[in-house]
């Protein structure tokens, strides 16, 4: 398989990824709005709908934004590639290493904001305080389990054939 293969499959991994969040974003915004709805107004109704909008709102733009780099990168990736396919190798394989060791960094940071979450929910009086960290809790395990289904695999699969490549083309 050729790099740009590898790379097209793995871009087109990525953006799904980059969907989801931007799809667990807006999801969350319309908790906010069926919490406003569907429920009575009380504090822990209010706090919940005011971070359900902000979770809401980063994570779609995150996702998007997601979405847009990946497709720069692919391109970046493929003008390397035309013009000198073992810097393009090279390159991918040193972003790639780089990808892999941040990777459980996100994962550490995500479970941290999910657990500061869980601790204010969980001893925190304030009803209001309650509600936003109850929509951070939902935002932060959604996404931690988004990042672990579909983003790791997809990186596993293109940093083992960019090994495989290098090993055949030096």
């Amino acid at each position: 398989m050729e790099l740009l293969d590898l790379l097209d499959a793995y871009s087109k991994a990525q953006k799904l990824s980059a969907n989801h969040i931007a799809i667990m974003g807006a999801f969350m915004m319309l908790l906010a709005v069926l919490t406003h709805f569907v429920f009575k107004a009380s504090d822990l109704n209010q706090g919940f709908k005011i971070g359900a909008i902000v979770c809401g709102l980063l994570f779609l733009a995150m996702g998007l934004s997601y979405r847009s780099y990946v497709g720069k990168q692919q391109q970046s990736t493929i003008s390397i590639y035309e013009t000198n396919r073992g810097e393009a190798l090279e390159t991918e394989k040193v972003r790639m290493a780089k990808t892999m060791a941040e990777f459980p960094m996100y994962l550490y940071i995500f479970s941290g904001m999910l657990v500061a979450g869980l601790l204010v929910v969980l001893w925190d009086k304030s009803n209001f305080w309650s509600g936003v960290s109850l929509s951070v809790v939902i935002t932060f395990s959604l996404i931690i389990f988004l990042e672990k289904v579909s983003s790791h695999p997809s990186m596993e699969v293109y940093q083992e054939g960019i090994e495989h490549i290098s090993k055949f083309n030096p």
